[in-house]
C-alpha cells in the first residue's frame, strides 16, 4: 500500500513540475527572441550609421559628391524611417540634400569653367555655395557620432 502512496503522490507532483518547466522554457524563449530582435535592430541602425559616416567622410576626403556616391547613400538609409526617430530621419534627409547641392555646385562650377563665354560672377557664387556645403559636411562626423550615439551606444544596456 505505501508504494502506491509514493506512487500517486509522485503523479499528483509530475504534472505541475512539468508546467512550471514548460513556463519555464516559454519565458527562456521569449528572452531569447527579445534579444535577438534587439541584435538585429542594433545592425540595422549601424548599418545606416556607416552608410552616413562612409559618404560623410568621402566627400571630406574628395570634396565632391557624385551620384554613385549619393545613390549608394539612399540605398543604404532607405530603411531609415522604420528605425529610428523623427531627428534621426531629418538629419539624414538634410545630409542626402548636402551631397545633391554639393555635387550640383561642383558641377556647374565645371561646366562654367568650361564655357569659352565665363561667368565668372556665377562661378564665384557656386564657389561659395560649394565651400558652404564642404565646410558643413567637414563638421558632420563628431554630429554623425553624435546623432546615433543614444540609438548604438551599449555601454549602459
Amino acid at each position: 500500500m505505501e508504494s502506491q502512496q509514493i506512487i500517486n503522490f509522485f503523479s499528483a507532483f509530475l504534472t505541475p513540475l512539468i508546467a512550471i518547466t514548460m513556463v519555464y522554457i516559454a519565458y527562456q524563449q521569449w528572452q531569447t527572441n527579445k534579444l535577438k530582435l534587439r541584435k538585429d535592430l542594433y545592425e540595422q541602425r549601424l548599418s545606416i550609421y556607416k552608410s552616413t559616416i562612409e559618404l560623410v567622410y568621402t566627400v571630406i576626403s574628395l570634396r565632391y559628391a557624385n551620384n554613385d556616391q549619393i545613390i549608394k547613400y539612399a540605398r543604404g538609409t532607405s530603411n531609415n524611417v522604420f528605425l529610428f526617430g523623427d531627428e534621426i530621419n531629418e538629419y539624414l534627409l538634410k545630409i542626402n540634400k548636402k551631397a545633391l547641392r554639393l555635387k550640383h555646385a561642383s558641377e556647374s562650377i565645371q561646366r562654367l569653367s568650361n564655357k569659352v563665354d565665363r561667368d565668372t560672377k556665377r562661378i564665384e557664387e557656386q564657389a561659395t555655395v560649394e565651400n558652404e556645403i564642404f565646410s558643413w559636411f567637414s563638421n558632420q562626423p563628431e554630429n554623425v557620432e553624435k546623432m546615433f550615439k543614444k540609438y548604438l551606444d551599449l555601454s549602459n544596456k
